[in-house]
């Protein structure tokens, strides 16, 4: 399982995975006309997908107090969150290392209130889980 990447910029530190959300839906326009049986369908080719992606994030570098840890992990969450800009159209590489060219990053938040921590050593380090979404556009 490869890592979920969002303009080469990987989401999650490790344990990610994704799934297709909606599925490609077709885009059509429907007309009915008084008078006559039926509709008028105009296909307009499919819409995007939206992906939905769980992994844990981990605070970036080691830290001697949990407090340093807990501020590592805030810092690599602001820069995660800030490429939900709305305007970013970017390449996304899902979980299954497949590789999609045009796609919107469209949420990153964590899933609950809770920070882990785990001690390596004299280092602690600083986890929680996060959920993303990605609409790929084409």
């Amino acid at each position: 399982m490869s890592a979920a990447t969002f303009n080469s910029i990987a989401l999650f530190t490790k344990a990610d995975r994704s799934n297709h959300g909606s599925g490609f839906r077709p885009r059509l326009a429907l007309e009915s006309m008084p008078g006559v049986d039926g509709e008028f369908v105009q296909p307009l080719g499919r819409g995007g997908e939206t992906f939905q992606i769980v992994g844990v994030l981990e605070g970036a570098t080691s830290a001697s107090t949990q407090a340093l840890a807990y501020a590592a992990l805030q810092t690599i969450l602001t820069t995660k969150k800030a490429l939900v800009n709305g305007a970013t159209v970017a390449a996304f590489v899902d979980t299954s290392g497949t590789s999609y060219s045009n796609a919107v990053l469209l949420s990153y938040r964590p899933l609950d209130v809770q920070v882990y921590y785990r001690e390596d050593g004299a280092k602690i380090y600083a986890w929680i889980r996060c959920a993303a979404a990605v609409r790929v556009l084409d």
